[in-house]
């Protein structure tokens, strides 16, 4: 699960999850744990939105960048807009974005 939640709302959902049953609990979760704390250097050490944000639009750059095969920004853009054989229209640019 992608959690795109910030700040205070985390708190309440989720503990509706918790209470649905829903749990984090997983193998996959706690290697995700293990292997961002043998980065971190520090067993206390905790990701934060912001953090995983971030991860996950730098992995995305990579693949366009690997897709685009060039560090150009126009055929890196190109190449995000690209998804499944067809072409993504790009957002307006007065649209609201966290990447704007």
């Amino acid at each position: 699960m992608i959690s795109t939640i910030n700040g205070d709302a985390n708190i309440g959902f989720y503990k509706e999850l918790a209470a649905a049953g829903v749990s984090a609990d997983t193998p996959e979760n706690k290697a995700l744990i293990e292997q961002w704390h043998a980065f971190a250097g520090d067993p206390k050490r905790v990701k934060s939105d912001p953090m995983k944000a971030h991860v996950i639009r730098f992995d995305l750059r990579v693949i366009a960048v690997e897709k685009a095969r060039t560090t150009d920004v126009d055929a890196v853009r190109a190449a995000m807009y690209r998804r499944h054989g067809q072409d993504v229209a790009e957002p307006p640019p007065d649209q609201a974005s966290p990447d704007r």
